[in-house]
């Protein structure tokens, strides 16, 4: 029978070197046959089927860019009979018995997880794959080359490829290239280092590594490196002294390779004036990387993190760099996933980004799923210098993504910096806004102020600073605008800097404002009479156990107790906002048929919201969480807050003592908690023995939720027991 096959161009890759010049690509223009029948996989009325000549698309890597599916695309075939079937593999017919000491392939993004790679002198059939494999590959990564190092004495005239675990990819199994050669000597392909950047005069870590022509490390004694004069390295540290950047070349055998570092200097600052909602800049404190500033990367960027200049600004890093995505979380910044954006409604003038490359490319700045503006805005970047991409904004767009890609084959380092919309300017306006009167309202935690300006332009931009922040805010010409600054100190003295701009212009004031003492109002009495709630903290009924804390987790929080104004006890917690963690913890409380959480929480002096949730000793696991539920806090007032157990996922009566109580996620800068407790509609029997063992006393479990002991001292609670980790009073503790 005649056997159907593929002849396949396989272009040997030039890197690939022997000792007698270019290295045989073993499967360079041999046939390809799929390893049994050729799989077809069905999707309701459709099909996919392997086709023999798609195998001739395999080409040496780098060249190839087509897909050859070994299981289908399209994420609707994930059958269980597709499944079973699994994905389709394949071998290459050397026509000769060779010694094989490389195989390298490489994969689109929805590759399989693993291989196998056989080789046999024999004509296969699906037989083999249940033998030994020559070599297995796992964990493989999206958009990879991958090369399998097979052992030595690996000879076959067959090489079978086969996917594995391949399944349950629901977007198809897609190769691009495939090559082979036998042992050959290291040639020297490619010399990286670990950064494109460091301080100038700054000894820095940098670490190199090098490749040969099948991808695999070079040990570092067989490369003689060397750095320009303006330069030294040393024991892994690299110091620029002079100039602009350092040249390394790392030199084996008549190979020579060059890298270049770049002392880092920091961008032109743009004029804040100019600055109307930022995404990423280093003029403002609280947007060094650290607002929301979310990247995503595709095609090979890898993000390296922020990095400092010497003057304290700050740049994002990215290393590699083909493409990189980037968007706020804030509409009113910047925008997201399918946010409306009309510039001429937002006033915004035009985007401004500022770029440091490390090679001269080109690319352009991309809007997706825009009307107006337009797709692409084409830059070119000169290597080691700044460049600042400017594109106008015009018309209305819906943003999908932002995002940053470079033509063709085009890749770089870079550094970003300074992303932020700009105000429309009307370059013939020559007069500042004119500031009228700023009045403060203060309370124990925030400042309310209130002003206004005037100008020829329609939109006024105001930069508000309090000595350490900056507030960002615009309004129209004339009208009054209140702004909160919350989070402050109470009984403090602020200096507030209020400048007005036109995007071109601008004028200032200050006004000196100081908070209130800090003096909470009595919290309200309890709803429910003793004998029908559980206590946590609850100081009208005598509930305060000095074991009862705050705990901030790690976070910024932080928790005391104060007096209120009937010097009650309370807790009072402070730098809560911006989604700080803690909780009330350190206790152990059985609470029986309590079905009801009650907390009663002042709130900062704006509105904001916190979440709420308790966590349990569980049977199963050493701790369960509850359901997390959000509430909304007024301002200024107590507000008294009732959940249903069931509501958080707890059943009531089921035995399981609940040891703390989480307040995470916080929008509040500040806040008072006071009246902890669990209640039910009817009386809860033995409330006193229950709250007398919290008082110094501890119920002792295993990890499992079993209780071993109930009611002990603190220092005898582990005695006797055999060895191992119990929860103590609701801690883990070892034996």
């Amino acid at each position: 029978m005649l056997k159907t096959f593929a002849k396949v161009a396989l272009a040997a890759s030039a890197a690939l070197m022997s000792q007698s010049g270019a290295a045989q690509d073993l499967l360079a223009g041999k046939p390809i046959f799929p390893l049994g029948e050729a799989k077809t996989w069905s999707n309701g009325d459709a099909s996919y089927t392997f086709i023999t000549e798609d195998l001739s698309k395999l080409v040496a890597t780098p060249q190839n860019t087509s897909n050859v599916y070994l299981y289908p695309e399209n994420g609707a075939i994930n059958t269980e009979e597709n499944q079973r079937k699994g994905a389709q593999s394949f071998y290459v017919d050397m026509e000769a018995v060779n010694d094989v000491a490389y195989v390298m392939t490489t994969w689109e993004g929805a590759a399989a997880s693993s291989f196998n790679i056989y080789l046999t002198d024999s004509e296969p059939t699906t037989d083999i794959l249940s033998t030994t494999p020559t070599y297995s590959a796992t964990n493989l990564g999206q958009y990879t080359e991958n090369t399998a190092v097979l052992p030595e004495g690996s000879r076959g005239r067959y090489l079978v490829f086969q996917p594995v675990d391949a399944t349950n990819w629901g977007w198809g199994i897609k190769i691009r290239s495939i090559a082979a050669t036998g042992p050959v000597d290291d040639v020297l392909t490619a010399f990286t280092l670990s950064t494109a950047f460091v301080q100038l005069a700054t000894p820095t870590d940098v670490a190199m590594t090098f490749k040969n022509q099948n991808g695999l490390d070079i040990a570092a004694d067989k490369v003689t490196v060397t750095v320009s004069d303006n330069a030294t390295y040393a024991e892994g540290k690299l110091t620029i002294t002079t100039g602009e950047s350092a040249l390394f070349t790392a030199t084996m055998g008549d190979v020579a390779l060059t890298a270049t570092v770049y002392a880092m200097v920091a961008p032109a600052l743009p004029d804040e004036v100019a600055i109307m909602a930022p995404i990423f800049t280093n003029t403002k404190t609280e947007f060094n990387g650290t607002a929301g500033f979310i990247v995503a990367y595709n095609g090979g960027a890898k993000e390296l993190g922020r990095v400092s200049f010497a003057d304290g600004t700050v740049a994002a890093a990215f290393a590699d760099t083909r493409c990189v995505f980037f968007y706020n979380n804030s509409p009113e910044i910047m925008g997201g996933w399918n946010v409306e954006i009309n510039p001429t409604e937002k006033n915004y003038g035009a985007l401004y980004i500022d770029i440091f490359g490390t090679k001269d490319v080109t690319g352009n700045v991309v809007f997706e799923r825009t009307t107006a503006i337009g797709d692409n805005h084409p830059f070119t970047l000169k290597a080691g210098e700044w460049t600042t991409v400017e594109v106008p904004l015009v018309g209305e767009t819906m943003l999908y993504t932002m995002s940053v890609r470079f033509d063709d084959a085009n890749v770089s380092d870079i550094l970003l910096s300074n992303i932020y919309f700009s105000a429309m300017v009307d370059n013939d306006d020559t007069e500042a806004p004119v500031l009228g009167e700023i009045t403060a309202l203060s309370a124990m935690t925030g400042v309310t102020l209130s002003f206004s300006a005037t100008d020829a332009a329609k939109t006024i931009y105001y930069t508000i600073n309090d000595g350490s922040k900056n507030y960002v805010l615009n309004a129209p010409s004339g009208e009054t605008v209140e702004q909160a600054i919350s989070g402050l100190t109470p009984d403090t003295e602020y200096t507030f800097t209020i400048t007005a701009s036109d995007g071109k212009n601008k004028s200032s004031k200050t006004i000196v404002a100081k908070t209130n003492p800090l003096s909470i109002p009595s919290a309200p009495a309890p709803a429910h009479t003793r004998d029908k709630m559980r206590a946590i903290f609850c100081p009208a009924y005598g509930v305060t156990p000095e074991q009862v804390r705050f705990d901030n987790w790690g976070s910024a929080a932080r928790g005391e107790k104060i007096k209120d104004a009937e010097n009650n006890e309370l807790f009072y917690l402070s730098n809560y906002g911006n989604g700080q963690w803690g909780g009330i913890v350190d206790f152990q409380l059985a609470i029986g048929a309590a079905t009801t959480f009650h907390i009663d929480i002042y709130g900062d002096f704006v509105q904001g919201e916190i979440v709420i949730y308790p966590v349990w000793l569980d049977e199963v696991a050493p701790q369960a969480e509850g359901v997390h539920i959000a509430k909304t806090i007024e301002p200024d007032r107590w507000n008294s807050i009732d959940i249903p157990m069931a509501d958080f996922g707890y059943e009531v009566n089921c035995g399981k003592p609940v040891f703390q109580v989480a307040l995470t996620n916080s929008t509040l800068n500040n806040f008072a908690v006071n009246n902890l407790y669990f209640w039910s509609d009817e009386v809860i029997t033995g409330v006193e023995a229950v709250e007398a063992e919290r008082e110094g006393k501890v119920d002792v479990y295993t990890l499992q939720g079993v209780k071993v002991r109930g009611g002990v001292e603190a220092a005898d609670a582990l005695e006797g027991l055999p060895g191992g980790l119990y929860i103590v009073g609701g801690r883990k503790v070892a034996k």
